[in-house]
């Protein structure tokens, strides 16, 4: 009766490793996307900016279930860029202030020069705008 005891404790073990293996093989090969959120600061009505503060909500939740990794939010506008020093909850987000003039040559731009920055190195940047979509960059 001992032998079958230990063929069972065998079993599940070479069972429960193989499960951890494989998970760890499928991470490393599948690894989470890692975003850049930038912003079009230009003004925005407040019903166009609950529609991109609605698609910020989405990615960060999706941030939350690990499902892709926010590295940073960055809003450009007419006086340059401002880097968040963390990333914002969506209450924080739709606190944001929005001024100027969009400017689309300014930040196709500034999009232009981004990647070769060291800092975004391999990460993908998605732009959010007013009342718009996202657009993304693959990295």
């Amino acid at each position: 009766m001992q032998s079958i005891d230990w063929a069972f404790f065998r079993t599940l073990t070479v069972g429960l490793g193989g499960f951890g293996l494989a998970g760890l093989v499928i991470g490393w090969m599948m690894p989470t996307m890692r975003v850049a959120i930038v912003v079009d600061r230009a003004f925005c009505a407040p019903n166009q900016w609950q529609s991109t503060t609605a698609t910020y909500r989405d990615r960060y939740q999706a941030h939350q279930q690990k499902a892709i990794k926010i590295e940073r939010v960055i809003l450009v506008g007419d006086l340059g860029e401002e880097r968040l020093p963390q990333l914002p909850t969506p209450e924080d987000f739709a606190k944001i202030a929005t001024f100027g003039r969009s400017n689309r040559a300014a930040l196709a731009k500034w999009q232009q020069s981004q990647p070769q920055s060291p800092d975004l190195q391999g990460i993908r940047i998605q732009m959010l705008g007013c009342g718009e979509g996202t657009q993304s960059t693959p990295q």
